[in-house]
């Protein structure tokens, strides 16, 4: 078996207007990664898979706001690459294909996460085709760089879970030396961040509600008018939005004492005392520290650096992906001409 050095490979979608909640949970983990793993880290913005629920021209204008907010978030470029999965679409969509000859669309349906996908009158029988099999798409992405590990949460299991299963399935038929052509990836534990939305009844914070959402371009006054109207619970009483809105100003607390007056705080309120808008006012505070900082390093970073970021890890993702593309073919007989 062929040793491969440890490397760690992630995904980002363009979803266009960001919101803390695409913060916490896509993007600060990336920048937490490079001090979590001992190994080169790989990050795609996933243009191609926003494709499956957005028209190209939505995606165009905002894969490189997703790509500099890596940056604004502190990816370091010299430790970790960062490129479009559209720069290496050739090779990923070559693997895609192959591995669509050992995958079946039963299996596919099982994927819990294709679930929440669908719109409240889709089902896998009338869904688009792109969206059904972007779990297969997912498992090219991870294969075609020789990723060793992909850092995951609970409701992502699944998802590599597929991957592995169709790495074994291709080297068992087509490697014949047993050096292993493609590398079956280990999971990288990843607590699953669901941030809610301001009011229950939207659910998960998104940019399609946003009068519900914390928006990274939101002003300091529209944060505090958005926080005013959050929802809460009485005294001594807890809801999974309101505990997911501690989680929030917890998170973005910069040291131990600013994260004790977020405990101390929701110890109160389920102890029974009045403490609502207290918790609020530090919420936007915490919010407001955050969305100054981040927009002032956002605005800093020129568009052209942003390229250039993208046009070196490019140039390295697509290195990989030739090595492995050319590995893949030699494997099945289908050597170029």
């Amino acid at each position: 078996m062929i040793r491969r050095e440890p490397k760690a490979l992630t995904g980002v979608r363009p979803t266009g207007e960001l919101t803390i909640g695409n913060y916490l949970g896509a993007i600060q983990p990336v920048v937490n990664m490079q001090e979590e793993f001992d190994g080169p880290i790989g990050v795609f913005v996933a243009d191609i898979h926003g494709l499956t629920d957005q028209e190209p021209k939505t995606v165009s204008a905002t894969r490189l706001v997703a790509a500099r907010a890596l940056l604004a978030a502190g990816v370091d470029t010299s430790r970790t690459s960062i490129y479009l999965q559209s720069q290496i679409e050739n090779q990923t969509l070559y693997l895609a294909n192959l591995f669509d000859r050992h995958t079946t669309p039963a299996e596919l349906e099982r994927v819990p996460t294709l679930k929440d996908k669908l719109k409240n009158d889709q089902s896998a029988s009338n869904v688009n085709l792109s969206l059904f099999r972007y779990p297969v798409l997912m498992a090219a992405d991870i294969a075609i760089q020789d990723a060793t590990h992909v850092p995951v949460g609970e409701d992502q299991l699944s998802h590599l879970e597929l991957t592995r299963r169709l790495v074994r399935r291709f080297n068992t038929k087509y490697d014949a030396t047993s050096d292993g052509i493609l590398v079956e990836p280990k999971s990288l534990a990843r607590k699953s961040l669901r941030i809610a939305a301001l009011n229950a009844r939207d659910g998960k914070m998104s940019k399609s509600r946003p009068k519900s959402a914390i928006l990274l371009r939101d002003s300091a006054d529209e944060v505090a008018k958005k926080v005013r109207k959050a929802q809460t619970a009485l005294p001594g009483e807890m809801n999974d939005t309101l505990d997911s809105h501690f989680m929030v100003a917890e998170l973005l607390s910069t040291d131990s004492e600013d994260k004790d007056e977020v405990l101390n705080l929701k110890k109160a309120h389920l102890d029974g005392e009045m403490v609502m808008a207290d918790f609020k006012n530090l919420l936007t505070d915490r919010l407001n520290d955050f969305l100054t900082d981040f927009r002032d390093r956002y605005e800093n970073i020129d568009e052209k650096d942003v390229k250039l970021a993208l046009a070196e890890g490019g140039e390295q993702a697509r290195d990989k992906a030739n090595e492995v593309t050319h590995r893949v073919r030699n494997s099945l007989g289908l050597d170029e001409l």
